[in-house]
Parts: structure tokens; C-alpha cells; sequence
């Protein structure tokens, strides 16, 4: 499976391609979106990585697949086994996270790192919020809005994604399926959000609407 690269290339990322476009066909954006989805769950169930840098930028389409770069975030997540087999994955510091004050990183952080800094976190959860927002990208043709990375901003800009969902509803610029799916992975409690296993199985990534990606 190709999954990862060194780094992106100017003009094949994910961003160029929304950039090129006012949004991403949902068709397309829903193809994109479990190719990552697909290989997001092989680093976190596979190999025990957290990519924690995941945005439009650090992924690279390459013909008609989706690979990861920009690693210099990633960590392997140390687990053990539970009484019931099932591995248990350890929260982490946020040592070598990219630094959430930086702009090009702000709109991608959860909000457990905004306000905890201190604390230790589930990085596959931190991954699936990143991986949230990076759908909404492809859908709206951009973020919420881009702004100085700062507490009071974030209360604004995580606000702004619940109303930019709901005007998305009204409007009918995206299915239903698609703003539940969003829904799932943008819980501000990380506990609540889908792991990538779990989002695999959701309706929206299932969907086969006949889309087949002709490579340039």
C-alpha cells in the first residue's frame, strides 16, 4: 500500500486541487476521502501511527491515489493489551506536535490541544478531527475562516463550523450524509468522535454513487 512520502510537491497536493476549484464534487471529495480514510486506518491499526499534521497541504494525490507526507509530526503510539485482547493505545504529550500557533497548522487542531496543552492526548483522535476539517475543505472550498491563531479566535472558529454546517444543510450545498459523517468526526470531545475503523463502516464512505476518477 502507498501511503506515505517524504514531502508534497508544489501543484499535486489536496490544496492544490481545491484551490483549482470553487468546491470538490461530493462524488469526488467522498473518493478522496475514504482513499485517506483507508490509509489513515492502516497507520493507526498496522504500523501504531499518528500522523498529527493531517491537512490539505500534507496530502499528495499522485494519479488516482492519495499518499501521506510531511512527517515530521508523526509518532508511533505505544499500546498494551487489554484482559480482552484488544490493544489499548496510550495518550501522548503534545512533544513534536506542530506547533498549533502556527497559521498554517491552527485551522486543523482540535480543541482538546488548543486548551490542554499540558496534558496528554489520543493522537489517533487528534488525526480524525484533522481529517474532519480536511472534508469540509473539499466540500465548502474552504475553512471556516482564517484568522490570528489565538485563544479567542478558536472559540470563534469552532463556532463558525457549527454554523457553516447548518448553512450548508439550508442551502442543500452538501448531503445530509455527508454533514453527519463531518458531525462525527468534529465532536469537541475526542472520546465521542469515529476512529477510523469506525468511520470506514459509515454510510456516507460506503455510498457507491458510480464516481470513477480519471487521473490526469
Amino acid at each position: 500500500m502507498s501511503v506515505i512520502s517524504k514531502r508534497s510537491q508544489s501543484g499535486h497536493g489536496l490544496w492544490n486541487r481545491i484551490e483549482t476549484t470553487d468546491h470538490i464534487k461530493e462524488s469526488e471529495a467522498r473518493y478522496w476521502s475514504r482513499d485517506i480514510l483507508k490509509k489513515l486506518n492502516y497507520l493507526h491499526y498496522n504500523i501504531d501511527i499518528a500522523h498529527r499534521n493531517l491537512n490539505p497541504d500534507s496530502l499528495l494525490l499522485i494519479g488516482s491515489t492519495c499518499v501521506f507526507c510531511d512527517l515530521g509530526c508523526a509518532v508511533r503510539v505505544p499500546h498494551s493489551i487489554g484482559g480482552d485482547g484488544k490493544r489499548i493505545y496510550e495518550k501522548l504529550s503534545l512533544d513534536k506536535t506542530p506547533d498549533i500557533m502556527d497559521k498554517a497548522y491552527f485551522p486543523y487542531a482540535p480543541p482538546e490541544i488548543f486548551y490542554n496543552m499540558t496534558e496528554t492526548y489520543d493522537m489517533f483522535a487528534v488525526d480524525l478531527w484533522s481529517f474532519g476539517i480536511s472534508i469540509l475543505n473539499m466540500l465548502l472550498g474552504s475553512i471556516p475562516f482564517e484568522s490570528p491563531p489565538n485563544q479567542n479566535y478558536y472559540d470563534q472558529y469552532v463556532d463558525r463550523l457549527s454554523i457553516r454546517m447548518r448553512v450548508a444543510r439550508e442551502l442543500g450545498l452538501v448531503s445530509d450524509a455527508a454533514l453527519d459523517f463531518m458531525h462525527r468526526l468534529l465532536y469537541t470531545n475526542p472520546g465521542n468522535r469515529l476512529t477510523a475503523d469506525q468511520a470506514l463502516e459509515r454510510d456516507w464512505i460506503c455510498s457507491d454513487d458510480g464516481y470513477v476518477h480519471q487521473s490526469s
